[in-house]
């Protein structure tokens, strides 16, 4: 028995199929029996049954949580040597959501990878549920989530939020609202409310993307039906939509900033309120309790927090073709 026979038997323990592990892992079909053979003939046990299709047996079920705890147990100990001996060195696992990923961690990496090469990251895009779930077997480190009902047993840290705004160009506003536009424009430059744009056509964002529950509850206060453009999970081609004067939409002051050099001159952008309050889209950098962080592991949260803070910082908000408008 040894930890490459128990890794190869939990990720094929994961998934059940042999074939596919194997592509995942670049490795032959028969090395992956092999090494569940290694572990049968070891223990004196099957592990799987092969037929109709693959399934852990009871033997099996058993073999998954201990090869979980000493995987768990070898990365911690892993890098606590690395620790000691300042090697600086090992493998960091962490998730966010795709748009979240795409969005801050080529900046957070930039500086992490200068003070640590030798560390390699693996990551993970999931939505926010998932993650937490994978933190809590053990397949993650570190993950950046949304609100969310807190997964038992880990620790959420919160981070500053990132808030929301409503954008919307002056060509779409003047389309539907006249000359009613720029006084529409100047109430909302420090908090817009929705039912003061509520016949433009907007970019509705699903389930289970969190800005689609705002856009809700923010017509529901208004007590008006949203006029659909077209509704989508996919939050990135919202703001691509928008700046082309098709739809207004909502987002997150880290998409708008991210995209701020191909914002169009005529596009407004405006904190979005709801009761008259700015609405914020909470985030956490959610972890376990019981795994050891490493130096490199802690630097990693600190630059997350350093960019969420520096992001919370700049200023967004912008009325187009004014005096008003500020630089991002």
């Amino acid at each position: 028995m040894d930890i490459t026979s128990l890794y190869y038997f939990r990720e094929v323990a994961k998934e059940l199929h042999i074939t596919n592990t194997a592509i995942r892992l670049f490795v032959s079909q028969q090395t992956l029996s092999n090494h569940i053979q290694r572990l049968e003939d070891y223990y004196g046990v099957k592990l799987f049954y092969r037929k109709p299709k693959l399934r852990l047996t009871d033997a099996g079920e058993k073999m998954l949580i201990f090869a979980e705890n000493m995987l768990s147990e070898e990365t911690k100990l892993k890098d606590i040597l690395s620790d000691i001996e300042k090697q600086d060195k090992g493998i960091l696992r962490v998730g966010a959501s795709a748009i979240r990923a795409n969005r801050c961690f080529p900046t957070i990496l930039e500086s992490f990878s200068k003070e640590y090469p030798n560390v390699e990251i693996r990551l993970t895009d999931y939505v926010s549920s998932k993650l937490e779930e994978l933190i809590a077997t053990g397949d993650l480190d570190l993950a950046i989530c949304v609100e969310n009902t807190p997964y038992p047993g880990l620790i959420s840290k919160p981070l500053p939020a990132d808030q929301i705004y409503l954008c919307v160009s002056d060509d779409l506003l003047h389309k539907y609202y006249g000359d009613m536009s720029e006084t529409i424009k100047n109430i909302s430059i420090d908090g817009a409310n929705i039912r003061y744009f509520a016949k433009l056509p907007f970019y509705i964002l699903n389930p289970p993307n969190r800005l689609g529950g705002v856009i809700s509850k923010c017509f529901n206060e208004a007590n008006c039906i949203p006029n659909v453009y077209i509704s989508s999970t996919y939050t990135y081609m919202a703001l691509t939509l928008c700046f082309q004067g098709l739809v207004a939409c909502l987002s997150t002051q880290m998409c708008i900033y991210n995209r701020q050099n191909v914002i169009p001159d005529n596009m407004n952008i405006f904190p979005l309120l709801y009761h008259n309050a700015p609405q914020y889209q909470p985030l956490y950098l959610v972890y376990h309790p019981k795994h050891y962080i490493s130096r490199f592991t802690q630097r990693f949260m600190d630059l997350v927090e350093e960019y969420f803070t520096n992001l919370n910082h700049m200023k967004v908000s912008c009325k187009a073709n004014t005096s008003a408008k500020k630089k991002l």
